[in-house]
């Protein structure tokens, strides 16, 4: 019931958001670089937050979980801001920095990569924070990245939630947060996809939603690290196909002298929505891959060795970025 309400209540704040998106014209509009034919609302990442809220009222409060929300919610007001007035790369990173370093600030860093057989402990010591820094900024823009396509961000978010759960079969509390999330995502997921057409128009998460989803995501594999002491090498699978794309893209963009910072349609669901003509197949395509190489790697790490699952992890890397060249 606590997540039928929660659906609910997301379809009700699409409703308000498009009135607000129509008075002060957040829109984001069509151009040879974007797919979609017609200015399309950019608040989905509004309408998440607000929701999140709203119906954080409904469960038992978890107090990490909240204080990750509460700074996700600053990033996604720069998400916004970057919407609205579109931020240069600079600016970007230097207003992200800010709110990620302060967020680490509390405690919330890797101080340990895992303990592995026959090297024992890898500690990060005072490289700790800064290494902790990097990689949500890197887990941010990640999500940015990935946030090309109808659903894609936001069925992989999803995907990721069911990593964690599968990682973590103890903490009721945390799974009921992301039933929660899930709840308020199919929604704004639903209109994404176009399914209401003609009835409603679509709505994109924005940079406000895939800023907020990437910092969520980051702070939530940190967290499950560093204070329910799952072992890294079951975490990485939490969102491979988001990194292997961000890593991918930018190495390509690297030795082509290209601009890592300018926007192009060199990404996977770019080139799969190019091959398969569907967003639908190409969705289908990435999640079950994703979900597919996550359980073997989480199987690996849970019944064999964790560098097992590291080595399996980076040769998946390499068949991404050689089939995604072939694409």
């Amino acid at each position: 019931m606590i997540y039928f309400a929660s659906s609910l209540i997301s379809f009700i704040l699409i409703f308000f958001f498009y009135f607000f998106a129509k008075k002060f014209s957040l829109y984001d509009i069509p151009n040879t670089r974007k797919t979609h034919d017609y200015p399309t609302p950019y608040t989905g990442g509004l309408i998440l937050i607000t929701a999140l809220i709203i119906c954080s009222k409904f469960i038992d409060h978890h107090i990490d979980i909240k204080i990750i929300l509460s700074y996700g919610f600053f990033i996604g007001i720069i998400g916004f801001i970057d919407d609205k007035y579109i931020l240069g790369p600079t600016n970007k990173i230097l207003l992200k920095s800010f709110i990620v370093f302060f967020f680490l600030e509390k405690n919330y860093y890797l101080t340990s990569l895992g303990q592995y057989e026959y090297l024992g402990n890898v500690g990060l010591g005072s490289i700790g924070l800064i290494f902790s820094f990097l990689a949500l900024l890197l887990l941010i823009n990640a999500y940015n990245y990935i946030d090309g396509m109808d659903g894609v961000a936001i069925t992989l978010f999803i995907n990721s939630m069911i990593i964690l759960v599968l990682i973590n079969t103890t903490k009721q509390d945390l799974t009921n947060w992301y039933l929660l999330m899930a709840s308020i995502l199919i929604p704004i997921l639903l209109i994404n996809l176009g399914l209401f057409k003609p009835c409603l128009q679509k709505i994109f998460l924005g940079n406000n939603g895939s800023y907020f989803l990437g910092f969520v995501m980051g702070c939530l594999m940190i967290y499950h690290k560093e204070k329910l002491d799952i072992h890294p090498a079951k975490i990485i699978w939490c969102c491979p196909f988001i990194i292997f794309d961000f890593l991918s893209v930018n190495i390509s963009r690297i030795k082509k002298n290209k601009n890592i910072f300018k926007p192009n349609k060199d990404h996977i669901h770019h080139l799969l929505l190019k091959k398969t003509r569907s967003i639908f197949l190409s969705l289908t395509i990435i999640n079950l891959t994703n979900l597919s190489i996550a359980l073997i790697g989480l199987y690996l790490a849970s019944y064999f060795n964790e560098i097992f699952s590291i080595i399996f992890y980076i040769i998946c890397f390499f068949i991404f970025y050689y089939i995604k060249k072939r694409l």
